[in-house]
């Protein structure tokens, strides 16, 4: 017999054991813990408590490398082979997971960087597995796991989420005497700036906003009053402490991090009935246990297991592995769309759906985040129990995406708006006037919602005793060239008013204040009118004291340098004046569909239309077919119209267009992002421009004069495909032949994002020359055959091409990105969609790039 075969350095079970848990510490636990503690509001908007976040820490260092050993262990029961061979595959993967990330962020070749890793993880896995030495660093490394899940659970900020300073127990509320003993209602509105409300007179509108009006009959309406920060995660707390937020950021929207604050004070004299949506300002303990946030513990741990492993994903898969991944770079949860909708989530059209097509998916969504449903269960919720209450209201309206019509309906449900450049609004100054008229139109439903509020009150006996606040975090801004929300010296003076209305007990007249007031007075002012005593330190003070105005205000930006601003009522709103441009002194809210200098052609009837010239220009609206069968009763209505010119060269595109349905002008708008002989346009309509069933909606050019318009009506660019060619309505056709080396062009990426279908590539005329300039100018996406949307293509780009002094030349290469809201799609765009370069004389099918990705994934 020979001799027994010597084991390995650190093959024992308790050595593999280490070798697998070290490796999953460095490899896994580290790195993730590192980027979930650089924004722990992420734990916030999950409402994680203590034990979820010592839970979430303990299964990230123990489960990977402990479940892999047990593998290992039942492979061992077949022997000893078996075993070394999976163990040392567990050993070779973490090894790769551990170096490849850092070489792929060094920027070499993705080929370079896999090969190095490859050969760094294969020598690495070589040396634990045979070398003594290695054995013993392990396990003298053993502890470093723990050490990782320490620095994460007691370092900054997830300590203050593990052990918060909130005081754990409150005394039972006491009616108290005097005002003292009066309800509460603090309604906290997001991206509302003040100019919005306004009229010329600089009043609240009554025509437009019935119902603000209405509130301001009965309230001092503080017009002066500004935000003290851009962002949502500082205002809230900033309203509810009565503090300047931190200048460094650090705070949390935690009750931890802010227990000093309007809800505590509030504790001892009220009952508490609160919502708030991406903060944790309030107590759990202060709250009725079925409206803790979070409560049920298993759908709060799905959530938050599952946009973990998403954050792992990302973390551990070098990026050019990763696609396919939803995005984690906006918002703080639900990054993904969950495996299984609830049966009754159906597309709201299709009896045969399951739940499943894109259409199911997102009316899950859209009952999961929708802000109106959530503004309407606060309401619902509010009741008159006799004793005083607290009933406090942070609703994400009307901040956008701009979806509601003035009657509530949706009309898109993207958060797309043509006309910004990573949020900047471009120069041209139309794409930012129709998101301003959008705004204003979910401003109305922002209206409808808040009468629904005050009749509730009223039927519950409350509203005439009751103290009740209005408040907005922030504004926003339409200014062209200007960013749409971070505070900037360019932009502040559109961001930084907000609505303030205080309606006091018994209050029946209207007042009007133009002191200096900030949202951090809020708190004061509330325990002024209520008589409490503030037993803590704030920055703000009373609106109705008579102490010195402030000589100015404060906004705090996001770098951490304020902004110090005039403390007096500015003598122009820019953004008011802008709107009075727009849209004039409008009667009724039907005057928000007519803006523009040729507004007063809305609602004219057109008898007969002449047609000269539509050969030379096309309008193409995008899903025309929406407008085949309308019911008048849906949650969602085609009345957002949208689409693209398309001129025969030497063609000038006009300079404004008429929407006409039914054969009556609906709206008025203006082409905008012209590219060559294309343009862009938009335009939304009433719903009482529309009927039931089928409806004519047809795109006129506005030539002459405003004040003596004349229509011509543009032929439409309605594109079929039929026997491998492009057909037009015009009966002229375009081959449609593939992508090739000589005419190249690729889909790059596809994803559902943001509720909308983007479609990334690029395409190129494929020839070359110096001075070259005609890239291909619309792409067309079909859905199965049925043709969807186009765009013009974006502005090309030059690449050199060849090596030598002699042979180097110009290709012309034309990126684009279209975007397509999902209201257009009927299923699930994968496998499903056709996309065309449409160019001169042929049509080009551009073909999916073997790293594109199709991602099913509505979001918010």
């Amino acid at each position: 017999m020979g001799d027994p075969e010597t084991p390995a350095p650190g093959s024992g079970r308790g050595d593999e054991l280490i070798q697998l848990w070290v490796l999953a510490g460095f490899a896994v636990a580290q790195p993730l813990f590192s980027v979930l503690a650089e924004d722990a509001t992420f734990f916030v908007a999950h409402h994680a408590r203590p034990g979820d976040l010592i839970g979430l820490a303990l299964f990230t260092v123990i489960a990977p490398p402990l479940a892999w050993w047990l593998v290992c262990g039942l492979a061992g029961l077949a022997g000893r082979a078996p075993r070394r061979a999976l163990h040392g595959g567990g050993v070779a993967v973490l090894m790769l997971v551990f170096v490849l990330a850092p070489l792929f962020r060094v920027g070499l070749p993705e080929a370079v960087s896999l090969g190095a890793g490859l050969l760094v993880a294969g020598l690495g896995t070589l040396f634990l597995l045979r070398s003594a030495a290695a054995t013993t660093f392990m396990r003298i490394l053993s502890p470093a796991p723990l050490v990782f899940a320490g620095l994460f659970l007691f370092g900054e900020p997830v300590n203050r989420l593990v052990a918060p300073d909130t005081p754990q127990q409150f005394a039972e509320p006491q009616a108290a005497p005097g005002a003292g003993g009066k309800s509460v209602l603090l309604l906290i509105m997001d991206e509302f700036p003040t100019s919005s409300l306004m009229n010329a007179e600089r009043e609240v509108d009554p025509l437009l906003f019935p119902n603000l009006a209405r509130l301001a009959a009965h309230s001092t309406w503080f017009r002066n009053a500004t935000a003290v920060h851009d962002f949502t995660r500082a205002a809230l707390p900033a309203i509810l402490t009565g503090k300047y937020p931190d200048p460094e950021f650090k705070r949390l929207p935690t009750a931890g991090d802010h227990p000093e604050n309007l809800v505590t004070l509030l504790a001892p004299t009220h009952r508490l009935m609160a919502r708030e949506k991406v903060t944790a300002l309030v107590p759990t303990e202060l709250m009725p246990a079925d409206l803790r946030p979070g409560a049920d513990t298993g759908q709060r741990l799905a959530a938050l297991s599952r946009d973990v492993g998403l954050v792992a994903a990302h973390v551990l898969i070098p990026e050019p592995f990763a696609t396919g991944l939803p995005r984690i770079d906006v918002g703080w949860r639900d990054f993904g769309a969950p495996e299984d909708p609830p049966p009754d989530s159906g597309s709201g059209g299709d009896d045969d759906d399951d739940g499943s097509s894109i259409k199911g998916k997102q009316a899950f969504f859209d009952k999961r985040y929708s802000t109106t449903d959530d503004f309407r269960e606060f309401i619902d919720a509010t009741e008159n129990t006799g004793d005083p209450t607290h009933f406090l209201h942070h609703t994400l309206l009307p901040h956008q995406p701009w979806m509601r019509l003035d009657t509530g309906q949706t009309y898109t449900r993207t958060w797309e708006m043509s006309g910004q450049e990573r949020s900047i609004w471009v120069k041209d100054p139309w794409p930012s006037a129709l998101a301003f008229q959008r705004h204003l139109l979910q401003v109305c439903h922002v209206d409808n919602l808040l009468g629904e509020l005050l009749d509730k009150l009223e039927q519950e006996d409350l509203y005439d005793d009751m103290l009740i606040v209005l408040v907005a975090d922030h504004g926003v801004s339409f200014r062209p060239l200007t960013h749409h929300r971070e505070a900037r010296e360019d932009n502040v003076d559109l961001i930084q008013f907000v609505p303030l209305f205080v309606k006091r007990p018994g209050q029946t007249t209207a007042a009007v204040s133009d002191r200096n007031v900030e949202v951090i007075d809020v708190l004061p002012t509330v325990a002024d009118v209520l008589e409490i005593e503030i037993p803590f330190e704030i920055d703000g003070s009373s609106a109705f004291s008579d102490r010195p105005e402030r000589p100015n205000k404060r906004l705090c930006r996001r770098d951490g340098h304020p902004l110090t601003l005039p403390g007096v009522v500015p003598e122009s709103w820019p953004q008011l004046e802008r709107k009075l441009q727009l849209f004039g002194s409008p009667d009724a809210r039907a005057g928000l569909y007519a803006m523009g200098p040729w507004r007063d052609v809305v609602g004219r009837t057109l008898t007969a239309t002449p047609d000269d010239g539509t050969a030379e220009v096309r309008a193409l609206v995008g899903g025309a077919h929406r407008f085949d069968d309308v019911d008048l009763g849906a949650d969602t209505l085609p009345c957002h119209i949208l689409g693209t010119l398309d001129a025969d060269p030497g063609t000038a595109i006009p300079a404004a267009l008429a929407v006409v349905v039914n054969g009556r002008v609906a709206a008025v708008t203006q082409p905008y992002g012209r590219k060559g002989t294309s343009a862009e346009f938009s335009a939304v309509i009433p719903a009482s421009a529309l009927r039931d069933g089928a409806n004519d909606v047809a795109i006129h050019a506005l030539r002459g004069t405003p004040a003596a318009p004349t229509f011509q009506r543009l032929s439409p660019l309605l594109l079929s495909m039929s026997g491998g060619r492009l057909a037009f309505p015009d009966g002229r056709t375009l081959p449609i032949r593939p992508a090739s080396n000589k005419t190249p062009g690729q889909v790059t990426k596809a994803e559902v994002f943001r509720n909308a279908l983007e479609i990334s590539g690029w395409t190129s005329d494929g020839r070359t020359g110096k001075g070259r300039d005609a890239p291909p100018g619309l792409i067309a996406v079909f859905e199965d055959g049925r043709f969807v949307f186009a765009q013009p293509v974006g502005a090309k780009q030059r690449y050199q091409t060849g090596s030598g002094k002699g042979s180097r030349k110009t290709a012309v290469v034309a990126p684009f990105r279209v975007s397509i809201p999902i209201e257009l799609l009927q299923g699930d765009p994968k496998g499903r969609m056709t996309v065309l370069s449409v160019e001169g004389e042929e049509a080009l099918t551009l073909s999916a790039s073997k790293d594109a990705t199709w991602v099913l994934r509505p979001d918010r």
